[in-house]
């Protein structure tokens, strides 16, 4: 498919429908989305699909990517240019059930550093309150007297191979305890770090210290030599075309080789990053897209940007083990990161149901709450290292199974 015509994407529901195989309850809603804000939908009833029809899934993934990508190209008609883009999802509405209030928008990439939801079981940040409600100027006073300080830290949590719950890597998380207030959620400062143009600082110092971390892991045998590191990084970093030569620089001052750094995108990539992002991958380093399957990327972008990997929402997640219809989204996602030659990482698990449906839908690798929250470096150090033996079972630390 190279050139798009707008009435071709008419039977586009039915396709995913039966291919997705839901149950005969369910509808789904396949629409295109203009800047001018005018849609072109489809609503198509579902039906039961017979055996072999789930695997089809792959095959509509694969036309809404390939839509995608010709959606980007040269307008057909000559008409004042209109900015397009697709973005797929699904919509279950039961019968008898009136669907949410509020807006239907998927919910928005978080901020770099930013990942409170797969850390807690629900999505819950530590202590169970919202500690440091101040308004946002203090706050952003606190938070500059805090990296002023150096009271900002990096807390670790680990990724596992679910085929045999040992690590083989972990995700760096920045951390923030208010003297006066105790911890202030990511949620809460992260933003406040990006209005204020202190991301791009907040997000080197987590790099710095969680490397030289690894490092010193690395040499003290606390891990293996596979292991690897995740680190957020933000839209904005990735405009900054000085950026993969301090990454260079911070990977040889640390002694850790670049294919053991994994950059996680939190959101849609700049115009002009695309420079950056090559130099990047040619230092050797993955390149992750985190919260897939909330929106961004368009399936088209996903093919055209440079990266090794992508890391599964969590409220993709949450409905595996409970019924067909997520289970087979996920494999079809799977698949398709598979023909592209990209690996999957599953967020949020919080039970071995997840697990196990995780597992069965071919995702290799996972974290979340299942295998606990992210941790000080010495806690990790200690649970984790690589000669012990608390990796060997990965039990549940609260929720349903």
């Amino acid at each position: 498919m190279t050139r798009w015509q707008p009435f071709a994407l008419a039977g586009l529901a039915e396709t995913v429908l039966y291919a997705l195989n839901v149950a005969p309850a369910v509808n789904m809603l396949c629409a295109v989305t203009l800047g001018t804000g005018a849609v072109w939908a489809c609503l198509a009833g579902s039906q039961p699909g017979g055996p072999g029809r789930p695997p089809a899934a792959v095959a509509a993934l694969l036309l809404l990517g390939e839509t995608a990508a010709a959606m980007s190209g040269p307008p057909l008609l000559d008409l004042p240019l209109l900015m397009a883009s697709a973005l797929l999802g699904t919509a279950a509405l039961h019968p008898g059930r009136e669907p949410a209030a509020g807006r239907a928008d998927p919910p928005a990439p978080e901020p770099a550093s930013n990942k409170p939801a797969s850390n807690e079981p629900g999505g819950h940040e530590p202590g169970g309150h919202e500690p440091a409600r101040q308004e946002p100027g203090g706050l952003e006073a606190a938070l500059r007297r805090a990296l002023r300080d150096g009271d900002l830290h990096v807390a670790y949590q680990p990724i596992v191979d679910l085929r045999t719950g040992l690590p083989v890597g972990a995700e760096a998380l920045a951390r923030w305890v208010h003297p006066e207030h105790g911890p202030v959620p990511p949620a809460r400062f992260i933003p406040i770090a990006e209005d204020a143009g202190l991301i791009a600082e907040i997000g080197t110092r987590v790099r710095r210290e969680a490397l030289h971390r690894l490092g010193r892991w690395r040499a003290d045998g606390v891990v293996t030599g596979d292991f690897s590191l995740s680190v957020n990084v933000s839209p904005g970093q990735l405009a900054d075309p000085a950026l993969p030569a301090a990454i260079s620089a911070e990977l040889v001052d640390a002694g850790v080789p670049a294919r053991c750094l994994a950059l996680e995108i939190t959101g849609p990539v700049p115009a002009t990053a695309g420079r950056v992002l090559l130099e990047l991958r040619a230092l050797g380093l993955g390149l992750l897209v985190d919260d897939f399957g909330t929106g961004f990327p368009a399936l088209g972008q996903l093919r055209r940007l440079p990266v090794t990997g992508v890391k599964l929402d969590p409220s993709l997640v949450a409905g595996l083990g409970l019924g067909p219809a997520d289970d087979e989204i996920v494999r079809a996602m799977v698949a398709m990161c598979r023909a592209l030659h990209l690996t999957v990482t599953a967020e949020g698990v919080e039970t071995r149901r997840q697990r196990d449906a995780l597992a069965a839908v071919g995702v290799r690798h996972a974290q979340g709450w299942l295998w606990g929250p992210a941790v000080p470096p010495a806690e990790f150090a200690v649970h984790w290292h690589a000669e012990g033996t608390a990796a060997l079972v990965a039990e549940p630390r609260s929720g349903p199974r």
